[in-house]
């Protein structure tokens, strides 16, 4: 079974001690030939550039600093995985993987490797007029599965339908989703999607 790394800590370590030591480029024996392929999810695309320029040198062109190969875009979190698992990358940063995932590394015969590096969370924003204090998962799961809870009031709040949203299904926010408060249900059919 082919071992692929979704997140590797190393790295981070390495390009600290770069950064400490004030080294150059040409110290790393890094260059742009064997830097790993790294992608991630749409989120960790700060983090991918902060490594890149930790470990390579900025261009000086009219005075500005000019990052050439710096990662302009993320492939966004379930391709990201889909390249690692295909051998295209050689890390991704992000989130859990769904269960589409690790079906298709597994019936390619590729183990993923996590090294956690943070907590995930969801972030719920709501109408500035709702004022709730406390919500509880199941409540959120009745709002998403089955909109059992359509309306704040239902919550203790005002008489204002809820309007759901969710981003697309092969996002990383709704693998989390998933994992946090579907746990193997689907969201409902008349909820509207982000993409």
């Amino acid at each position: 079974m082919k071992k692929k790394i979704v997140f590797w800590l190393f790295l981070f370590s390495i390009t600290a001690i770069f950064q400490s030591c004030g080294q150059k480029e040409t110290d790393t024996n890094i260059i742009a030939k064997n830097y790993p392929k790294i992608d991630g999810s749409t989120s960790s695309l700060p983090i991918v550039r902060e490594i890149y320029k930790a470990i390579f040198k900025p261009e000086i062109i009219d005075g500005a600093e000019v990052w050439s190969g710096l990662p302009q875009t993320a492939s966004k979190t379930i391709e990201s995985y889909k390249m690692l698992i295909n051998g295209e990358l050689d890390l991704i940063i992000v989130p859990d993987p769904s269960e589409e995932v690790k079906t298709l590394a597994e019936e390619k015969g590729v183990e993923l490797e996590y090294l956690p590096i943070c907590l995930e969370a969801l972030v719920f924003i709501v109408n500035t007029e709702i004022i709730i204090n406390d919500i509880s998962t199941n409540e959120i799961k009745n709002i998403y599965v089955d909109m059992q809870i359509n309306n704040w009031s239902q919550l203790g709040d005002k008489d204002i339908k809820i309007e759901a949203l969710t981003r697309n299904i092969d996002s990383g926010s709704y693998a989390l989703l998933e994992k946090f408060i579907l746990k193997g249900e689907k969201v409902h059919e008349k909820l509207n999607f982000i993409i």
